[in-house]
């Protein structure tokens, strides 16, 4: 929507023309921050599904999510490998396309299985042929997603969306992939825990991710660090705790520094001590992090969270 505003004035002095001139410019642009302000923006979330318990788990968990954005769209995208036959005779497009079919026919009862409860939520059904993490990567590639949804829980191993091929989209996809363990229903965020390395410089781009997220919620963000038991308060971390703070500023936030040699057992103890209804990670970037998000760790971090697990790239 583009909106133009034209001034005309008819003045007697130069001083007060130019008066004129500036009163109507800001009127002008006061009126073009309000059309921005009340203009709704359609956020697009991609949850892939395997049509387990924890997949319609997540798909719940984006309509709700959907519904507390408003005007938001969500893909529900299930992806299929073509099984090789023990003959020589390839599969004809005849075959690929009746096992097309199939699958989004499958997709529509899954559909039919979720708590829609209003007309403000569109829903695209996407069924693609391929490897589930080559395809999940390529669909940020083609269009504008805005997050990733994926449930894991006890069920899910036995599907393709499990621990192991979420660690790998987590670990190659630009965009925030927010895990959602089986069992764990919407609600409104309160205490969002972020898991951070005082020795490196948050990107001002994670900072704005991690922005909007706390301010989408009105919550308040935990800034923590697990430390080794025999490690010292230094100078060092004083002074970068210190740019920490200037980096978060406008962030309702508090800094923690909590003690403990199994950095996992740490965050488990930190989020269940403060409360946290979620825990945000940036894999890519901290060193303490990258070998948590081995995939052996990363199996074991999925499986026992009690909490969604937002991880933000750069």
């Amino acid at each position: 929507m583009c909106s133009r505003f034209l001034f005309t004035c008819h003045f007697k002095e130069p001083g007060y023309a130019l008066m004129q001139f500036i009163e109507n410019l800001l009127f002008g642009l006061n009126a073009v921050i309000f059309l921005l302000k009340i203009k709704r923006v359609m956020k697009t979330i991609l949850v892939p599904t395997d049509f387990s318990k924890a997949a319609e788990n997540a798909a719940n968990y984006a309509i709700e999510l959907g519904h507390f954005c408003k005007d938001t769209k969500v893909i529900l995208l299930h992806t299929f490998c073509l099984q090789p036959y023990l003959t020589d005779v390839p599969l004809s497009s005849i075959d690929i396309d009746d096992m097309e079919i199939k699958r989004m026919k499958q997709l529509k009862n899954f559909e039919k299985r979720l708590n829609k409860k209003s007309k403000d939520i569109t829903i695209e059904l996407l069924v693609e042929t391929g490897f589930v993490v080559d395809e999940i990567l390529r669909i940020p590639r083609e269009q504008k997603i805005d997050l990733l949804i994926m449930g894991t829980g006890a069920a899910s191993s036995s599907g393709n969306i499990n621990p192991t091929n979420i660690a790998s989209v987590i670990k190659s996809v630009k965009e925030p992939v927010l895990v959602i363990p089986e069992g764990v229903t919407f609600k409104k965020m309160e205490r969002i825990a972020f898991a951070c390395d005082h020795k490196q410089i948050l990107p001002e781009d994670v900072i704005e991710k991690i922005r909007s997220h706390v301010k989408l919620f009105s919550a308040k963000l935990l800034v923590f660090e697990v430390l080794k038991k025999d490690t010292s308060t230094s100078i060092e971390k004083e002074i970068t705790e210190i740019k920490l703070e200037n980096a978060l500023s406008g962030i309702n936030h508090s800094t923690f520094f909590p003690s403990d040699d199994n950095l996992q057992v740490g965050i488990t103890n930190f989020i269940k001590t403060n409360d946290a209804d979620m825990l945000v990670m940036v894999p890519h970037n901290y060193p303490f992090i990258k070998g948590l998000f081995h995939r052996s760790n990363t199996n074991k971090m999925l499986h026992q969270s009690e909490v969604p697990l937002l991880s933000i790239h750069e």
